[in-house]
């Protein structure tokens, strides 16, 4: 039997104790899920919602933890925006389908829906949550959302690299010697000795130079600069932070922003100045950054964010997410199913037009 307690303070001793201890086993199952990513992402997005993380125990021993937010439409969500992509519950497959029908049923009890966004198809909460929301008469709704590419990193770096189309290769080789004549080309990742604070300003630095500034979607643009502040010393106290930047004569013009946790490398940002577009600095930052990979013996590249067609040059698979979007039993619920299925698309396209 499964028991289901609450949390609404993230930085409880009790929560942070069964969350971190679910971490050596594998049962937390992506970067975004982790209690140091969550709780600083909620410090910045969640301020309006309350914290609603549910943690299921047997006996004594914590097997399983839902992050959530209660918002006020009575609504349970993931924590997952444009910074935070990724929504599963942190279990492993012994306890995932008990686990799934707890937590549902206790929404249930406490009249929440859960509209979970950026479930990864395949993955435990993927299939555990359809199964049981099903089970107990909960209606559906599920919706694409998008594909993030990856390399599975099951062979050397050499078979890989012998494994992309020559063409592809032969570009990258190219690009790569343009870059080296241009002057003196360095990457870099942190050490003992990197300043955190500088090389967040830098990182800010670069997008502001570069084509996401035009489009609103620079750090500074969107306003996330103390975000990113908090989150790189959080991951760097978890010794996770690894990110990689481009100097070309000594300055940055290009960087990934990125994490190792287990055992796969996210990528969870890129940029780079714009004036040197014709360099293709990316090419030689993800040349480095994906055979850094292969060195340190992960198991996974994963690009994060929306498919792209540089991104798939690199890619062995894609990953597809989901939005699950449930509703109550009763005329209400069908009520509002209707209203988010049929009738909103409807007067979003009737706007378009």
């Amino acid at each position: 039997m499964i028991e289901i307690r609450e949390f609404d303070e993230l930085t409880s001793e009790d929560l942070t104790s069964a969350w971190r201890g679910l971490e050596p086993s594998g049962a937390v199952p992506n970067l975004f899920m982790s209690h140091p990513w969550v709780s600083t992402w909620a410090r910045h997005f969640a301020r309006e919602s309350r914290r609603l993380v549910l943690v299921g125990y047997e006996g004594d021993a914590a097997i399983g933890v839902a992050p959530l937010l209660a918002t006020e439409a009575d609504e349970a969500r993931f924590p997952v925006n444009f910074l935070s992509h990724r929504g599963e519950f942190s279990v492993g497959k012994e306890h995932a389908a008990g686990f799934a029908g707890a937590v549902l049923g206790h929404l249930k009890e406490r009249g929440l829906t859960p509209v979970l966004r950026g479930v990864p198809v395949g993955s435990l909460t993927y299939r555990h949550v359809r199964e049981t929301a099903n089970e107990i008469g909960l209606r559906g709704n599920e919706t694409t959302t998008r594909l993030s590419p990856y390399v599975d990193i099951g062979e050397t770096w050499d078979d890989y690299y012998a494994g992309r189309k020559r063409k592809v290769t032969h570009e990258w080789e190219r690009k790569m010697r343009k870059l080296g004549r241009a002057g003196e080309v360095e990457v870099r990742t942190v050490d003992e000795e990197t300043d955190l604070e500088w090389l967040v300003a830098e990182f800010v630095r670069v997008e502001d130079l570069s084509w996401k500034e035009e489009t609103g979607t620079s750090i500074s643009g969107r306003g996330v600069e103390e975000f990113y502040r908090d989150v790189t010393h959080a991951l760097a106290g978890e010794m996770w932070f690894r990110p990689f930047w481009l100097n070309l004569d000594g300055t940055m013009i290009g960087f990934i922003f990125g994490a190792v946790f287990g055992g796969t490398y996210f990528a969870l940002k890129t940029s780079y100045d714009r004036s040197h577009t014709k360099l293709a600095p990316g090419v030689q930052l993800f040349h480095e950054a994906v055979s850094d990979a292969f060195r340190l013996g992960l198991e996974r590249f994963d690009f994060v964010g929306q498919t792209a067609r540089w991104k798939e040059e690199w890619a062995t698979g894609a990953l597809e997410h989901v939005d699950l979007q449930y509703y109550p039993e009763g005329l209400s619920g069908l009520t509002k199913q209707l209203t988010d299925t049929k009738l909103k698309p409807l007067a979003r396209r009737l706007r378009n037009r």
